[in-house]
């Protein structure tokens, strides 16, 4: 899926975590992502967020972990 000229794609199996990729139009990864649903309204992620110069090459990889994001109104 194109958003703005940045990619996003998701991949997952049956269960309950779906991976996600972010690019940017020159292909070079921005982010992966790795979400876990707990329970209806509750998910955790985890994952890499990658900072790169302009010629593409990676300065910086960013680990984080967000736990319990809650979700309302989404069904």
């Amino acid at each position: 899926m194109s958003l703005g000229g940045y990619w996003h794609f998701e991949a997952g199996k049956p269960g309950p975590s779906v991976l996600q990729y972010e690019y940017d139009p020159m292909g070079n990864r921005l982010a992966k992502k790795k979400l876990y649903v707990d329970g209806p309204a509750d998910i955790r992620s985890e994952g890499q967020y990658y900072v790169r110069d302009p010629q593409g090459n990676v300065l910086a990889v960013y680990q984080f972990n967000e736990a319990d994001i809650a979700v309302v109104g989404d069904r």
